[in-house]
């Protein structure tokens, strides 16, 4: 009982996306989907394939993916590749740990910077 009270459980939101979706329907799933990975949510990418899409165009529908999934790096982490389940194609992305992206090059510029500053001193 009292691991399940400290443990900290991480909702899995789902994007789900058509295989010949345009270009502000795309832009409008990669917004939501960076907004629920800065908020600590895990996202499954899904795409569904239909009828004959299928048969020609498990290719496609891959590449779609592991293009949301390179928008998506600065904020989130692909924790497998793209994979074929059934008639869907699913991707999931788990948020970047905190400290790490952004900040962390900050800080070592910082570091570098005061350690000129200290070097120029004596």
């Amino acid at each position: 009982k009292e691991h399940s009270k400290t443990a900290s459980t991480l909702a899995l939101k789902e994007v789900r996306l058509g295989l010949n979706v345009g270009k502000s329907d795309l832009d409008r799933l990669l917004k939501q989907a960076s907004e629920f990975l800065e908020k600590g949510h895990r996202v499954k990418l899904f795409m569904r394939l239909k009828g004959k899409d299928f048969y020609t165009n498990q290719d496609k529908a891959s590449e779609l993916l592991l293009q949301m999934a390179s928008s998506l790096s600065e904020v989130g982490t692909v924790e497998n590749p793209a994979e074929l389940v059934g008639r869907s194609t699913n991707i999931f992305l788990s948020p970047m740990k905190k400290g790490k992206g952004k900040d962390k090059s900050a800080k070592k510029d910082k570091k570098e910077a005061s350690a000129s500053k200290k070097d120029s001193k004596d």
